[in-house]
């Protein structure tokens, strides 16, 4: 049908302005909707010849508005679940990442058992024995021997 006829419906061009319009085409799938329920409800009160001059003149300015606003808030309303599902995986991301960090860290913080304990303890006490006993024995070659400690250790106690 071309624009010169009477049975023309330009409600497409009146909800689309371009391809890209999505809120345009959403609208126009709201109004396809509604003009197939409004089909069906004429068939179940047993109307065979439906005329949809009826339904197209309902179409005012007020009602493609009203499809348009219906289409947006499809649109906000899948927008917001993609965005909150978006979120909700970086959440996890980041929560299974801190909770390894937690686990590893964790790890490096348990007791190790008394028996890693006493080595340590052990090379401990070893190595500062080694170190007194080489400071003693720089003292003793230096200061005459034992009998020079004995005397500065006497002259020390005395007041």
């Amino acid at each position: 049908m071309s624009k010169g006829d009477k049975d023309y419906n330009d409600v497409f061009e009146r909800l689309v302005s371009d391809e890209a319009d999505i809120v345009g085409h959403i609208a126009y799938a709201l109004y396809k909707s509604e003009k197939q329920e409004w089909i069906k409800n004429k068939k179940d009160k047993g109307e065979n010849n439906i005329d949809l001059s009826g339904f197209v003149e309902l179409q005012t300015d007020k009602r493609l508005e009203y499809y348009r606003l219906r289409a947006d808030m499809i649109i906000n309303k899948f927008a917001g679940e993609v965005a909150s599902n978006a979120l909700q995986e970086e959440h996890d991301k980041l929560e299974a990442e801190y909770r390894l960090r937690y686990e590893s860290l964790a790890k490096k913080c348990e007791p190790k058992g008394w028996f890693y304990g006493f080595w340590q303890g052990f090379a401990s006490s070893f190595a500062i024995t080694l170190l007194l006993g080489f400071i003693l024995l720089i003292i003793i070659l230096n200061n005459g021997g034992i009998l020079a400690i004995g005397e500065a250790l006497v002259k020390f106690a005395r007041p």
